[in-house]
């Protein structure tokens, strides 16, 4: 297999072996968050939110369908920058996690009041929900901002403008990568500093998938670009393994979380999961989870194979 797909599959997970039909993939992911595959229950209240908080963003008046995570799923600071969507009684919202909600049992999410208002009528103050983890929609690259106080000897680094969720920033240092240390206000600090910069930085999301940026400067208090982003987790890779192509000719594997995969006009798919099962047959190659014809779930890995018809 091609380098690059090697890259690809590692961002979803391990390969663990390829048989003569089916892809086999052994996946490895982090406690917090999911990858939107699990629907949480819990309940929604509202607070005068301000688009700032406990992941330090700073405030966005512009777009408020903000929230405030409980504390224990904000796991020191894991979920900062990351989507959910909220169905209540009244109807459904996406929202962005800035804060933590101390008080909040697991499961709780507590809104602006702008957000709670699109699932429910605020006199309620606190209703059921469900929801589930979705991508971030951004623009542009991710961004570095340099903490208040860094020098030589001490810094923190916060991420901006993610896409997916960050687990882990790394500084070179003394000619490795070196780990910096995540804080529940959202930012990376190497007390020991990186001495003078500029720094190089690796960053690695949720799925494995890794950025690296150099020449960023020691300037506190400074917002830096990086070079870009992390594609949409929701890719579709052309599966080169030659013992795969003997059974499923011009076969693709497809990591399938909700945004629209493939748009070839008048192309038909056969659906299989990865243990051979047969999903749905001759479909339309437009593939979106909103349409009930592909009987697809909202997230998980399946085998497509070109219908012959």
């Amino acid at each position: 297999m091609p380098q690059h797909l090697k890259n690809i599959l590692f961002a979803c997970g391990k390969i663990c072996s390829i048989g003569t039909a089916i892809l086999s993939l052994c996946f490895t992911v982090a406690a917090q968050p999911d990858n939107g595959s699990i629907v949480h229950t819990g309940q929604a209240t509202y607070y005068a939110a301000t688009g700032d908080g406990n992941c330090m963003f700073g405030p966005s008046p512009n777009y408020m369908m903000v929230c405030a995570m409980n504390n224990k799923e904000y796991d020191t600071a894991s979920v900062c920058g990351a989507s959910i969507h909220l169905k209540g009684p009244k109807g459904e919202v996406t929202v962005r996690i800035v804060d933590r909600c101390p008080e909040c049992p697991v499961g709780n999410v507590d809104l602006s009041k702008q957000a709670f208002m699109k699932i429910a009528d605020t006199i309620q103050g606190r209703v059921a929900i469900t929801w589930s983890y979705v991508e971030t929609t951004v623009n542009g690259p991710i961004e570095y901002r340099i903490k208040t106080g860094s020098n030589q000897w001490w810094i923190g680094v916060q991420v901006l403008n993610h896409r997916t969720p960050i687990v882990q920033v790394e500084a070179m240092k003394n000619g490795s990568w070196s780990p910096l240390t995540r804080m529940e206000y959202n930012y990376f600090l190497d007390t020991t500093g990186l001495g003078a910069g500029p720094f190089s930085f690796r960053v690695t999301d949720f799925y494995g998938r890794q950025l690296v940026d150099e020449n960023i400067p020691l300037k506190p208090d400074s917002i830096f670009n990086g070079l870009a982003n992390f594609s949409s987790h929701a890719i579709v890779i052309e599966f080169l393994s030659r013992k795969a192509l003997q059974t499923f000719p011009k076969t693709m594997l497809v990591i399938f979380t909700g945004t629209p995969l493939l748009s070839t006009p008048g192309k038909k798919y056969d659906i299989y999961t990865l243990t051979g099962g047969l999903v749905a047959k001759g479909r339309d190659s437009k593939l979106t989870y909103n349409n009930a014809l592909w009987n697809f779930p909202k997230s998980g890995v399946y085998i497509l194979k070109p219908d012959a018809h």
